[in-house]
């Protein structure tokens, strides 16, 4: 899921599909009614039965409450989670079954500030303590990832998820 202001590139498809899933890709123009895209992505998530989020910026905030709601594991790249954009349009979820949650905040981010980011994290985390959240802090990278780093972080998320799946 991309940001407001931004399309999932052609590398990043193909590094999902280099590692092995098959990607799934809308290209959203995001509407003034926040709660129609919660709801439209929730609904293509569970006709297509993907199993694997991954989102950046405000594809990332979706992607985080999409996660809880439907129990799929994720990775967030620079999610929106900001306190002034939890108030204004947060979905109402029905549970928090979110099995596993990587984070990547480019330590340089000039859009999405990552310690107000990782606060928030860390303390909803609270809420649903058997999820397993890693949050990888990259110095010198701003809101936008390149392809080695974007492609690095798929591999090490499918590589926890393999792990959880072989504790079940």
């Amino acid at each position: 899921m991309h940001g407001k202001k931004r399309q999932i590139h052609d590398w990043q498809i193909r590094s999902i599909e280099q590692a092995g899933l098959e990607a799934f890709t809308l290209k959203m123009q995001y509407p003034e009614n926040p709660k129609k895209p919660f709801l439209m992505l929730r609904n293509y998530i569970l006709a297509n039965q993907i199993e694997f989020l991954i989102g950046r910026s405000h594809g990332g905030f979706l992607g985080y409450w999409l996660a809880e709601e439907l129990g799929l594991p994720c990775l967030l790249i620079n999610p929106n989670l900001s306190p002034h954009t939890q108030k204004q349009i947060t979905p109402t979820t029905s549970k928090r079954d979110c099995s596993l949650c990587v984070n990547v905040l480019g330590m340089s981010d000039e859009i999405v500030n990552p310690y107000r980011t990782r606060e928030f994290l860390e303390k909803d985390h609270s809420k649903n303590p058997s999820k397993i959240l890693k949050i990888k802090m990259l110095e010198n990278i701003g809101h936008h990832l390149n392809e080695k780093i974007f492609s690095k972080m798929v591999n090490f998320t499918l590589t926890e998820i393999q792990k959880l799946h072989s504790s079940i």
